[in-house]
């Protein structure tokens, strides 16, 4: 989870990492002594669509990533995580958006839910936008969630979007989607002889690299 740090114009030394996952609105308190730092700040994965029967679900795409350097961060500041979006019920049942994440000026949107699949049709996976994330120094968007495909006695339902933190989830094969496990991944989308739900995303995080 905790990659190296991007190459900016930082100063010091490194004092302290700190990683949040809970989600919601809260604050942000840094560590004692710190002066500057950089952010990593990813929106939440979407769900998942579910599937009739004979159907398959289409992927949930992945939140966003912000990454800035910030020259001044010894005072704290309000946060906000997302939450990831809960797959389709069981049916031909879109999944829901994940929740945006915001830190300062940064803002990552979450994931765009993935369709139902109906009997023996097609459902799309979620697709982001370029900008999907904005404010930061590099401003990355997730990936887009897998279409779901079905054809007689043939279920391939979508797998989730990967994040900047991980690979999405892998759609069902015979059952429901599963869940994103990676921060701010993707739901798969579900599929099968009988109706299924599809996986829920993954929530955000936020990750912030402490300079003193």
């Amino acid at each position: 989870m905790r990659r190296p740090p991007l190459e900016f114009p930082y100063k010091g030394k490194l004092i302290g990492i700190t990683s949040i996952t809970g989600t919601g609105t809260q604050d942000y308190v840094p560590t004692s002594g710190t002066r500057s730092g950089i952010v990593y700040l990813t929106g939440a994965g979407a769900g998942g669509g579910g599937a009739a029967t004979d159907g398959s679900g289409g992927g949930g795409s992945a939140g966003g990533t912000a990454i800035k350097y910030y020259a001044s961060l010894a005072t704290g500041a309000a946060l906000d995580i997302g939450v990831g979006g809960t797959g389709g019920a069981a049916g031909a049942n879109n999944g829901s958006t994940g929740v945006t994440s915001s830190f300062r000026s940064l803002v990552a949107e979450g994931g765009l839910a993935g369709a139902g699949g109906g009997s023996l049709t097609a459902a799309a996976g979620g697709q982001n936008s370029a900008t999907q994330t904005t404010g930061g120094d590099v401003n990355l968007f997730g990936g887009d969630g897998e279409h779901g495909q079905s054809a007689t006695n043939i279920f391939r339902s979508g797998h989730g979007g990967g994040s900047y933190w991980g690979g999405g989830a892998i759609g069902g094969l015979t059952n429901v989607g599963r869940n994103g496990l990676a921060f701010g991944g993707g739901g798969g989308g579900g599929g099968g002889a009988g109706a299924v739900a599809g996986g829920d995303g993954a929530d955000g995080i936020c990750v912030i690299y402490e300079y003193g």
